[in-house]
Protein backbone atom coordinates (compact mmCIF):
# COMPACT_ATOMS: atom_id res chain seq x y z
CA UNK A 1 0.00 0.00 0.00
CA UNK A 2 1.73 3.13 -1.24
CA UNK A 3 0.42 6.64 -0.68
CA UNK A 4 -2.63 5.18 1.04
CA UNK A 5 -3.69 3.45 -2.20
CA UNK A 6 -4.33 -0.26 -2.65
CA UNK A 7 -3.39 -2.20 -5.74
CA UNK A 8 -5.64 -4.81 -7.35
CA UNK A 9 -3.25 -7.49 -6.07
CA UNK A 10 -3.48 -6.15 -2.52
CA UNK A 11 -7.28 -6.28 -2.65
CA UNK A 12 -7.05 -9.92 -3.75
CA UNK A 13 -4.56 -10.62 -0.96
CA UNK A 14 -6.90 -9.09 1.63
CA UNK A 15 -9.80 -11.13 0.31
CA UNK A 16 -7.74 -14.32 0.50
CA UNK A 17 -6.47 -13.35 3.97
CA UNK A 18 -10.01 -12.81 5.28
CA UNK A 19 -11.72 -15.67 7.13
CA UNK A 20 -8.47 -16.95 8.66
CA UNK A 21 -6.86 -17.42 5.23
CA UNK A 22 -9.26 -20.18 4.17
CA UNK A 23 -8.69 -21.19 0.57
CA UNK A 24 -11.07 -20.46 -2.27
CA UNK A 25 -11.57 -23.61 -4.29
CA UNK A 26 -12.36 -23.44 -7.99
CA UNK A 27 -11.61 -21.02 -10.81
CA UNK A 28 -15.28 -20.25 -11.35
CA UNK A 29 -15.82 -19.72 -7.61
CA UNK A 30 -12.94 -17.25 -7.29
CA UNK A 31 -14.18 -15.35 -10.37
CA UNK A 32 -17.66 -15.15 -8.88
CA UNK A 33 -16.49 -14.20 -5.37
CA UNK A 34 -14.27 -11.39 -6.66
CA UNK A 35 -17.09 -10.17 -8.90
CA UNK A 36 -19.53 -10.18 -5.96
CA UNK A 37 -16.92 -8.42 -3.82
CA UNK A 38 -16.77 -5.68 -6.45
CA UNK A 39 -20.58 -5.42 -6.62
CA UNK A 40 -21.44 -5.71 -2.92
CA UNK A 41 -18.50 -4.76 -0.73
CA UNK A 42 -15.88 -2.63 -2.51
CA UNK A 43 -17.65 0.72 -2.05
CA UNK A 44 -19.29 -0.27 1.24
CA UNK A 45 -15.89 -0.62 2.94
CA UNK A 46 -14.43 2.43 1.19
CA UNK A 47 -11.81 0.63 -0.86
CA UNK A 48 -13.08 2.46 -3.95
CA UNK A 49 -11.41 5.56 -2.44
CA UNK A 50 -8.19 3.65 -1.76
CA UNK A 51 -7.44 2.44 -5.27
CA UNK A 52 -6.35 4.10 -8.49
CA UNK A 53 -8.95 2.82 -10.91
CA UNK A 54 -10.59 4.84 -13.64
CA UNK A 55 -12.72 2.09 -15.15
CA UNK A 56 -16.29 1.36 -14.03
CA UNK A 57 -15.38 -2.28 -13.30
CA UNK A 58 -12.47 -2.79 -10.92
CA UNK A 59 -11.38 -6.03 -12.59
CA UNK A 60 -13.09 -5.59 -15.97
CA UNK A 61 -15.73 -8.30 -15.63
CA UNK A 62 -17.92 -9.22 -18.58
CA UNK A 63 -20.67 -11.84 -19.12
CA UNK A 64 -19.39 -15.36 -19.85
CA UNK A 65 -20.51 -19.01 -19.79
CA UNK A 66 -20.75 -19.48 -16.00
CA UNK A 67 -21.39 -15.83 -15.14
CA UNK A 68 -19.07 -12.85 -14.83
CA UNK A 69 -15.49 -13.36 -16.03
CA UNK A 70 -12.34 -11.25 -15.90
CA UNK A 71 -9.16 -11.83 -17.88
CA UNK A 72 -7.57 -9.19 -15.64
CA UNK A 73 -8.34 -11.26 -12.55
CA UNK A 74 -6.55 -14.24 -14.10
CA UNK A 75 -3.55 -11.99 -14.80
CA UNK A 76 -3.45 -10.75 -11.19
CA UNK A 77 -3.76 -14.30 -9.82
CA UNK A 78 -0.86 -15.41 -12.04
CA UNK A 79 1.25 -12.45 -10.85
CA UNK A 80 0.61 -13.33 -7.21
CA UNK A 81 1.48 -16.96 -7.93
CA UNK A 82 4.70 -15.98 -9.74
CA UNK A 83 5.83 -13.98 -6.69
CA UNK A 84 4.99 -16.91 -4.34
CA UNK A 85 2.27 -14.87 -2.63
CA UNK A 86 -0.49 -17.16 -3.84
CA UNK A 87 -0.46 -20.92 -4.18
CA UNK A 88 -2.59 -22.51 -6.90
CA UNK A 89 -2.89 -26.19 -6.11
CA UNK A 90 -4.73 -28.77 -8.17
CA UNK A 91 -6.98 -30.95 -6.01
CA UNK A 92 -9.70 -33.48 -6.62
CA UNK A 93 -13.07 -32.52 -5.26
CA UNK A 94 -16.58 -33.89 -5.36
CA UNK A 95 -18.96 -31.38 -6.87
CA UNK A 96 -22.56 -30.87 -5.83
CA UNK A 97 -23.71 -33.40 -8.46
CA UNK A 98 -21.41 -36.06 -6.90
CA UNK A 99 -18.96 -35.99 -9.80
CA UNK A 100 -15.22 -36.08 -9.10
CA UNK A 101 -13.41 -33.19 -10.75
CA UNK A 102 -9.94 -31.65 -10.70
CA UNK A 103 -10.20 -28.18 -9.16
CA UNK A 104 -7.75 -25.37 -8.49
CA UNK A 105 -7.41 -24.35 -4.85
CA UNK A 106 -6.27 -20.75 -4.23
CA UNK A 107 -4.41 -20.19 -0.95
CA UNK A 108 -2.39 -17.25 0.35
CA UNK A 109 1.16 -18.45 1.09
CA UNK A 110 3.09 -17.60 4.24
CA UNK A 111 4.86 -14.84 2.28
CA UNK A 112 1.48 -13.44 1.28
CA UNK A 113 0.15 -13.67 4.83
CA UNK A 114 3.21 -11.89 6.19
CA UNK A 115 2.84 -9.14 3.60
CA UNK A 116 -0.80 -8.59 4.58
CA UNK A 117 0.10 -8.54 8.30
CA UNK A 118 3.06 -6.19 7.95
CA UNK A 119 1.98 -3.87 5.13
CA UNK A 120 -1.82 -3.83 4.87
CA UNK A 121 -3.55 -4.60 8.15
CA UNK A 122 -2.17 -1.48 9.82
CA UNK A 123 -4.25 0.60 7.37
CA UNK A 124 -7.49 -1.40 7.72
CA UNK A 125 -9.71 -1.46 10.79
CA UNK A 126 -11.19 -4.59 12.38
CA UNK A 127 -14.71 -3.67 11.26
CA UNK A 128 -13.61 -3.69 7.60
CA UNK A 129 -11.84 -7.04 8.00
CA UNK A 130 -14.96 -8.46 9.68
CA UNK A 131 -17.06 -7.36 6.69
CA UNK A 132 -14.56 -9.01 4.30
CA UNK A 133 -14.47 -12.18 6.39
CA UNK A 134 -18.25 -12.47 6.63
CA UNK A 135 -18.57 -11.81 2.91
CA UNK A 136 -15.99 -14.49 2.09
CA UNK A 137 -17.51 -17.03 4.49
CA UNK A 138 -20.96 -16.49 2.98
CA UNK A 139 -19.95 -17.02 -0.64
CA UNK A 140 -17.07 -19.43 -0.13
CA UNK A 141 -19.35 -21.85 1.72
CA UNK A 142 -22.27 -21.46 -0.66
CA UNK A 143 -23.32 -24.45 -2.72
CA UNK A 144 -21.70 -24.13 -6.14
CA UNK A 145 -24.95 -24.14 -8.17
CA UNK A 146 -26.49 -21.52 -5.87
CA UNK A 147 -23.42 -19.33 -6.33
CA UNK A 148 -23.74 -19.62 -10.11
CA UNK A 149 -27.37 -18.45 -9.95
CA UNK A 150 -26.44 -15.04 -8.48
CA UNK A 151 -26.41 -12.55 -11.36
CA UNK A 152 -25.72 -8.83 -11.57
CA UNK A 153 -24.33 -8.50 -15.10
Amino acid sequence: MKNGKLTHNEILMLLLYADNCHSITGKTRIQKIVYLYEEEVHEKIGFNKKINASEPSLFGFYPHHFGPFSDNLLKYLEELTAFNILKQEMTKDILDNNKLKQITKFTLTEIGQNYVKSKLLQHIDHFTMDILSNFKINYNNMIYNDLLCIQYI
